[in-house]
């Protein structure tokens, strides 16, 4: 019988980091799910560590609309933003780590921090196409999208 380690036993509903899964595990936890893929992301009990800037940002990368559905984006594509994910969250744990707050505390990174590519504000533009920034309500939580490199 499969052993659970230590660490999941205090929230035993609680997914694996994406370090802790394969590309091809995020997509088989996620390709048949008829719901939208950034509530999705932000759902701890599948995939662990990615918060709303977090998923906002990954999706950007890899060129999805936060309101797609799971079961409409080829495992291609899934296995792209699982990387996307890897990435956007080793840059900020390195930012994070090197960049102390004045008190010594460890620098939060905020919904305005102008190092993500897509900054959480209404004046905010797509990095690549510099179309605005579309904002939109999506299972309680504020997305933030390009709606020409997002589809």
């Amino acid at each position: 019988m499969w052993a659970v380690p230590d660490t999941y036993m205090a929230f035993p509903r609680l997914a694996p980091d994406p370090w802790d899964i394969t590309p091809k595990e995020l997509v088989e936890r996620i390709r048949t799910k008829r719901s939208r893929i950034k509530p999705t992301l932000l759902d701890q009990s599948i995939i662990a560590g990615v918060g709303n800037i977090y998923a906002d940002e990954s999706l950007h990368r890899t060129g999805i609309s936060p309101l797609r559905r799971c079961n409409r984006i080829s495992a291609e594509r899934l296995q792209q933003l699982h990387s996307n994910i890897v990435a956007v969250l080793e840059h900020a744990i390195e930012f994070i780590s090197t960049h102390p707050s004045e008190d010594g505390s460890p620098y939060v990174v905020n919904a305005y921090d102008d190092r993500m590519r897509i900054t959480r504000n209404s004046t905010s533009r797509c990095p690549d196409c510099n179309q605005l920034v579309t904002s939109r309500r999506i299972a309680g939580r504020t997305a933030y999208y390009c709606p020409v490199c997002q589809h």
